[in-house]
């Protein structure tokens, strides 16, 4: 008889910058989906009251942590992922823009791949995803950059 393969530990960070108005909505959804899984609220530079909203939340699996500095979303994620504990580590932004099915889906994919990239970016237009001219100018310059000097063809490179 086959074991049936025992599930990972899954840690999931999300990065927040100035997101007062979503994280709580955000983090409980992803909570409520993954009771077992580590979520880790990584603040950055917040100057409104992201912070004090992600302490609030009081479940067993969240950590928040605080940088009072901004380091951006990038060292956000690398603060995240340095005090995870999962076999399983990953992030999602704290948009909302992955919903748990999105993230179990993702998981998923680990069974026959080393790594899974979800992209809020795959089928839709790029002005339906990303608002202000400069961030879409931003982001698309830097996807071509990382596509360009790692020999990748990803239309999400974040």
């Amino acid at each position: 008889m086959a074991r049936k393969k025992k599930a990972p530990k899954v840690s999931i960070v999300i990065p927040a910058h100035n997101e007062e108005k979503r994280i709580e909505d955000t983090v409980t959804e992803i909570s409520d989906g993954f009771r077992s899984a580590e979520i880790i609220v990584v603040c950055n530079g917040c100057s409104d009251k992201t912070y004090p909203v992600a302490r609030k939340i009081k479940r067993p699996n969240v950590r928040v942590l605080n940088f009072h500095e901004r380091i951006g979303k990038g060292g956000a994620i690398l603060e995240g992922f340095k005090v995870a504990t999962g076999d399983v580590v990953g992030f999602v932004d704290a948009d909302g823009s992955f919903k748990v099915g999105d993230i179990e889906k993702a998981i998923g994919g680990l069974d026959s791949h080393d790594a899974v990239i979800g992209s809020k970016w795959k089928g839709k237009p790029f002005f339906k995803v990303q608002s202000g001219l400069s961030r879409r100018i931003g982001s698309r310059g830097w996807n071509f950059l990382v596509n360009l000097f790692a020999e990748v063809d990803y239309s999400d490179t974040q």
